[in-house]
């Protein structure tokens, strides 16, 4: 994605004293390009396919594409790696086996919403139980 446009733009509104946060602005856009390519080497190594065959059967397969692309877009807003994997689990799952599609894609609408402070709750309340 070039972001060059809205870069210069930001350095033209903040003028001299916005250089640090557009440093900022640039590290975030690093920082996501990172995390989308920790979960797509996951889903690929978790498969055991290569990269050209799960490209394959993400073009012929819409809801798994929409199942990858959204899992992909989770993955770039949290920065817990333990997260991460587990997006790439479900997608994974769902690419070695599209009949369990309804359940890979309750399993994301509920994991990419829950971050660390969700799990310990959990934890603790299932502790008490």
């Amino acid at each position: 994605m070039d972001l060059t446009p809205e870069i210069d733009l930001a350095k033209a509104l903040a003028g001299q004293r916005g250089g640090a946060l557009i440093q900022y602005v640039q590290d975030f856009h690093r920082r996501r390009a990172r995390r989308s390519q920790q979960f797509v080497s996951a889903v690929v190594e978790g498969t055991g396919l290569d990269g050209e065959q799960v490209l394959d059967l993400l073009t012929s397969n819409e809801e798994l594409a929409a199942l990858f692309e959204t899992a992909n877009h989770a993955s770039q807003r949290t920065a817990d790696e333990n997260k991460i994997r587990l997006l790439a689990r479900v997608v994974e799952q769902a690419t070695m086996d599209t009949s369990r599609m309804d359940e890979a894609q309750l399993k994301l609408s509920t994991f990419r919403e829950l971050d660390g402070q969700h799990t310990r709750a959990l934890a603790v309340l299932a502790e008490r139980r």
